[in-house]
């Protein structure tokens, strides 16, 4: 019989972990359907180093028997590889991320451990599901890629081991939820980052749209939202568990202890946990959804994103549909699908000079009017004030910005000022208070983790 401390010992512990985690092996480990990404995770994080020239060396050992000083120490610095603090630092900042990882990850293994250590003996099989809240956004890719990286450098930590009689058995599953709110293009940005990454993504629609509280859109939408998404993620969950538990059954005798578990996943920051709006904090607190970037601000995501070569770590934000919508204004799929039309058209019209780290809103105000919002310098590019419908080289017709907008769209009115992230997304005073418990829970919780994490 072994207690519960050895199991720890195995997935806890933090120098086994460190070493195991060495980012620059993703390269040689990734599957072929991820090999551009393993290139170019191998590529952005090897470890820079410099070069010692020691001025006492034997010119024969180093083949400079004769030569011009001058020339070799010349020789020597162009070979050298130049030290690259950022580089480093960034090398620093995912290893840490990895670790937090993996801790997280750990969880449901260490909380099982103590009630069921009598049931440890070989060949036993604990399977964890990781499921990820996935929306092809930075913060959930970077998840997702650190959960991935994880999982396999813990595979090779228990194939090294001799000490345990525990197989693990861990998957990660990327889950999108889909809805009128979320705009097609996303969705294809969700399938190409996942895909990059090498993981099939899962989509599952989700009913907010059939959610009074969501329709209201009276400050507790994002509430109602995160609440239907994250039961789709539990039922995608379960339906796994389901699904693998034959399969288990074959290959394990009849005598071997089983344990089954998910743990949900999403990409909330330490930005996050500071903006009294998202309500939607309180659905991950009530799911017990796991944080791994909890710790770190925005564009620290970004630094690590970019580091580990993810193809949108500088794509501009791009929340839900129904954000876009002012409050009291109703999330209705007809308010939702103009909005989506109206910014593939302000994209289409203005597509040679904004990019995909532009930030562009088209918001939805009282009284049925328009407001775009863009970076400030693009503004002056925007056509508002012309009414005038032109042709086009192929004899087409083109709508002036007003008339779509007015004519086709069916809005009352169209303006445009400068982007500010949030602008329309005021609460009341009873969802700021709630909010604030929200994020007052997740800091406890994440300081007990820390606890837990010095006593491994």
């Amino acid at each position: 019989m072994r207690g519960p401390l050895s199991m720890s010992k195995l997935l806890v512990s933090r120098q086994s972990t460190k070493s195991s985690i060495g980012v620059r092996r993703w390269g040689t480990e990734r599957t072929s359907q991820a090999s551009a990404f393993s290139r170019t995770f191998t590529d952005s994080s090897t470890q820079p180093s410099s070069v010692v020239v020691s001025h006492h060396s034997s010119s024969i050992a180093d083949g400079t028997d004769g030569e011009h000083p001058t020339r070799v120490q010349q020789r020597i610095n162009n070979k050298r590889t130049t030290y690259n603090p950022e580089r480093e630092d960034a090398t620093k900042l995912v290893d840490e991320l990895l670790l937090r990882t993996r801790s997280l990850m750990n969880e449901p293994i260490q909380s099982t451990s103590t009630s069921h250590h009598n049931h440890d003996k070989a060949d036993d099989v604990h399977v964890l599901r990781h499921v990820v809240a996935f929306s092809g956004g930075i913060d959930s890719s970077l998840v997702l890629a650190l959960l991935m990286k994880a999982k396999e450098d813990q595979q090779q930590l228990v194939q090294q081991s001799t000490s345990s009689s525990l197989s693990i058995q861990e998957s990660v599953h990327a889950v999108l939820g889909t809805s009128p709110a979320v705009p097609q293009d996303q969705i294809r940005l969700a399938q190409q980052v996942a895909d990059h990454i090498g993981i099939p993504l899962v989509q599952i629609a989700t009913t907010e749209g059939s959610d009074d509280t969501y329709i209201q859109n009276q400050g507790q939408a994002c509430l109602a939202c995160k609440t239907h998404l994250y039961t789709a993620l539990q039922a995608v969950a379960q339906h796994a568990v389901q699904q693998d538990e034959l399969l288990l059954l074959s290959q394990s005798s009849n005598n071997n202890y089983q344990q089954q578990q998910h743990q949900l996943y999403n990409g909330t920051n330490a930005d996050d946990v500071q903006d009294a709006t998202r309500v939607g904090l309180i659905a991950a607190r009530n799911f017990d959804v796991q944080s791994p970037l909890l710790r770190i601000p925005k564009h620290d995501v970004r630094r690590a994103a970019q580091h580990l070569g993810l193809p949108n770590w500088n794509v501009a934000a791009s929340p839900c549909l129904r954000s876009r919508l002012a409050l009291g204004v109703e999330a209705t799929q007809d308010h939702l699908q103009r909005i989506e039309r109206a910014e593939a058209f302000v994209r289409n019209e203005l597509q040679i000079i904004i990019s995909e780290t532009t930030n562009l809103r088209v918001r939805l105000l009282a009284n049925n009017r328009a407001m775009l919002e863009m970076d400030a310098e693009l503004l002056p590019h925007v056509p508002l004030q012309s009414t005038t419908t032109t042709t086009t080289k192929n004899n087409k017709t083109k709508q002036s910005w007003e008339s779509y907008f007015v004519q086709t769209l069916g809005f009352a009115s169209i303006q445009a000022r400068a982007f500010r992230s949030g602008s329309v997304a005021a609460t009341a005073s009873t969802t700021n208070n709630a909010t604030a418990n929200a994020q007052n829970n997740i800091t406890r919780r994440d300081a007990a983790n820390d606890e837990e994490e010095a006593v491994a």
